[in-house]
């Protein structure tokens, strides 16, 4: 057998190894226990509800020109098929899959071979962008390596035809999320402004050429958003403030600990998963400098000083800065060239996958452990008649031990598929989600929707009497005072979960 054969062979093997690794743990769960997956559950039982369905008394829909859509237009469709669990995994599924294969179609793309060094890739799947659910990001991530890639297969392309794909894939990106969109206008404009391949044209001509061609591939989606997007008018660098003000080298070493957002185990994982990489991209520097194309140093050095940048908070979106190493990530392992050697896959993919290996194995029994936590809850979603008005709230629990993993922080929004249950969640920024809270509950909903109370004088008791029916309290004990509302009727408890009972209400009050 061939050297390129054996190669292929062992990117083959490489692939499916990480990909079987990255999803095993699905297999164990009743539902992928990650952060906001609840909530985007909950959206897509809101949109399917039927005319009388009580839910729609409190949310109702709410499509517009909105990024991050991704989610709801991939989980209503396949919802009609399969139920709740089953279309979660199966977005989950797709998702990591691009993840893992996307830096291979960018290595084709820039050099027209297969290697596996884009294998390393697989190595910051299962992040923290992972865990606390960003799906539409997350998917993206995936989705815009592979769509950049086609672009720049597409070089040869007519401009009629480049501008077609460019628009049709930008919008893509835009409504699967705004900073993908955004990542995928930086890689193009990049890559096409430094194009010497027209070098001995005019000046004037190829910038008349690129300007043609960029133009109305990215300046449609940005109008759109500009100019029919609620999102536009939720920005802000407010987060950023203060960040600096310590000084250069303590904003550095803030900004360099979120490397451990790209992996799931603790330090140990860290170091050994930045020495395989460090070593491939120094062999890959070594055989041939820089050991990428110019273009990709100077994309991938433009996406690491965005991440420097940008401020945690941006546009509604949460954890804006280290987000984007997850997307460096995968364009570092796509474009990284090392010589043709069998023996460099040979002891590339069975290191890359020792590192995974772990990395699987620490998901799977966390999300044992939290297939528990919803056994739980779900016992005490059993003692709650349909249709019921339902308050959750995490109640005396550090935020850490909340948002996990295994996170807890919106598991309350599962009763809404469950038990068709009202529930007032922080599904999203109202910027970013195609549903609403009608306006005659919107100031009642801004008290009492979020599920995270460092004590219990922290909750709106009086909009809690007024507007429910039970209420459910996450505690690791059993949360105390309890008994100074003699409104609330303790019913059951079943694990960190306490259910009451409110024994009078008024009504779903307006404010």
């Amino acid at each position: 057998m061939s050297g390129v054969h054996l190669q292929r062979y062992w990117i083959w093997a490489a692939v499916g190894s990480a990909i079987s690794l990255a999803l095993w743990p699905l297999t164990l769960v009743t539902y992928p226990p990650l952060q906001d997956l609840p909530n985007h559950l909950a959206r897509i039982a809101v949109l399917n509800a039927s005319e009388n369905h009580p839910i729609l008394e409190y949310y109702s829909s709410n499509w517009n020109v909105l990024p991050n859509l991704a989610s709801d237009v991939m989980l209503l469709t396949v919802s009609f098929v399969f139920s709740p669990a089953v279309s979660s995994k199966l977005f989950v599924a797709i998702a990591v899959i691009l993840w893992i294969i996307s830096p291979f179609f960018l290595h084709y793309a820039l050099y027209r071979r297969h290697s596996p060094v884009a294998i390393l890739g697989s190595i910051t799947v299962l992040n923290s962008a992972f865990h606390k659910g960003f799906l539409n990001f997350f998917l993206g991530s995936g989705l815009v390596v592979i769509l950049f890639s086609i672009w720049i297969l597409m070089s040869h392309k007519s401009t009629l035809s480049r501008i077609i794909a460019g628009i049709a894939m930008s919008f893509a990106l835009f409504f699967c999320h705004l900073f993908v969109f955004a990542i995928f206008a930086i890689c193009v404009f990049l890559w096409e402004a430094l194009d010497t391949t027209n070098f001995h044209a005019s000046s004037r001509k190829i910038i008349i050429q690129k300007a043609c061609l960029l133009l109305p591939t990215l300046a449609l989606p940005a109008l759109a958003f500009l100019l029919f997007s609620p999102t536009a008018g939720a920005s802000g660098w407010d987060a950023q403030k203060g960040l600096w003000d310590d000084g250069i080298y303590q904003a550095l070493l803030f900004k360099f600990q979120h490397v451990r957002t790209l992996f799931t185990l603790g330090w140990p994982g860290i170091l050994a998963s930045l020495a395989v990489v460090s070593t491939t991209l120094g062999l890959a520097f070594y055989q041939a400098f820089p050991g990428m194309l110019w273009r990709m140093v100077a994309i991938n050095a433009t996406l690491l000083a965005f991440f420097f940048l940008l401020p945690p908070k941006f546009m509604s979106g949460a954890n804006v800065d280290w987000r984007m190493l997850g997307p460096l990530s995968l364009f570092v392992a796509g474009s990284a060239r090392l010589p043709k050697s069998p023996y460099i896959a040979a002891t590339l993919v069975p290191v890359v996958l020792l590192i995974l290996g772990p990395q699987s194995w620490y998901v799977a029994n966390l999300w044992r452990k939290s297939e528990q936590i919803y056994l739980n809850f779900s016992e005490i979603l059993a003692s709650i008649p349909r249709g019921s008005r339902l308050f959750y709230s995490t109640v005396g629990m550090p935020y850490s031990d909340v948002i996990g993993p295994p996170s807890i922080l919106h598991l309350g929004s599962l009763a809404v598929i469950e038990r068709s249950a009202i529930v007032p969640s922080l599904f999203a920024y109202p910027t970013q989600q195609p549903i609403r809270v009608k306006p005659n509950y919107s100031r009642r909903h801004q008290a009492v929707a979020n599920p995270f109370a460092r004590t219990l004088r922290d909750i709106d008791w009086g909009t809690v009497q007024k507007d429910f029916d039970f209420v459910v309290l996450a505690s690791s004990s059993r949360p105390e005072n309890t008994t100074e509302f003699d409104w609330l009727q303790e019913i059951e408890t079943t694990g960190t979960f306490h259910l009451y009972r409110v024994v009078a209400t008024s009504g779903l009050a307006s404010p």
